[in-house]
């Protein structure tokens, strides 16, 4: 999925995600997308995927920064770990459970 810029049509946002089976963790990667509330949409979207396939969470590694935009969508820390390709950065890992549906 990807988010273009209206009228230039160049991608500012990507996320994608790996779903194996329902209830299976979800990673979601989004680029800086400058604060214009494509990040919410991207992760909208994903939530949305996620009800769609019956999973009951996103599990979510972000780049540092990012941290605080997925707390403030409602996730929640639950550890962190090594970047693979670059080990000395230590990513954080956050779970967002989806609501259930009203």
């Amino acid at each position: 999925m990807a988010a273009r810029h209206r009228g230039r049509g160049r991608v500012v946002a990507i996320s994608g995600g790996a779903v194996v089976e329902p209830n299976a963790p979800i990673t979601l990667w989004l680029n800086r997308a400058l604060a214009r509330g494509i990040g919410r949409v991207l992760f909208g979207a994903a939530v949305s995927r996620a009800k769609w396939i019956k999973a009951g969470a996103l599990m979510i590694t972000a780049e540092p920064s990012a941290e605080g935009f997925y707390k403030r969508m409602g996730a929640i820390r639950i550890g962190e770990g090594p970047f693979y390709f670059s080990p000395e950065t230590i990513l954080p890992s956050l779970l967002y459970i989806i609501p259930p549906q009203t």
